[in-house]
């Protein structure tokens, strides 16, 4: 059986290449597409969106030091990707969002 590779990026900024969906996505109810969580000064935004290479849920974030980052989970170009992408994303809180963006902090730092 074959396994999906989650893919992590690291970009500023990536065109959408699957509008068509992402509009779908807007247009049943109440779905959101973008999640806005802050703490204190710091402010995280979770997007779900289509890239080149496929569906993906990006992180942005602002390290002290830096400008804003941002970081993806990419999944699979297809009609499954896509649901697994909205799955995560659905289960996305404020507490895991935090959590791996803390986690990518480290790995810009360790840089």
């Amino acid at each position: 059986m074959e396994q999906e590779k989650n893919k992590i990026t690291v970009s500023s900024c990536k065109a959408s290449s699957h509008e068509q969906r992402i509009k779908n996505l807007t247009n049943k109810e109440n779905k959101m597409f973008a999640k806005l969580y802050q703490r204190g000064d710091e402010q995280l935004l979770v997007k779900i969106e289509g890239a080149d290479e496929g569906p993906e849920v990006r992180f942005y974030f602002e390290p002290e030091g830096f400008g804003v980052c941002s970081f993806s989970l990419g999944f699979d170009d297809n009609d499954e990707g896509w649901d697994k992408a909205e799955s995560f994303f659905d289960k996305v809180e404020e507490e895991m969002a935090f959590s791996l963006v803390n986690n990518q902090k480290k790995n810009f730092m360790s840089v």
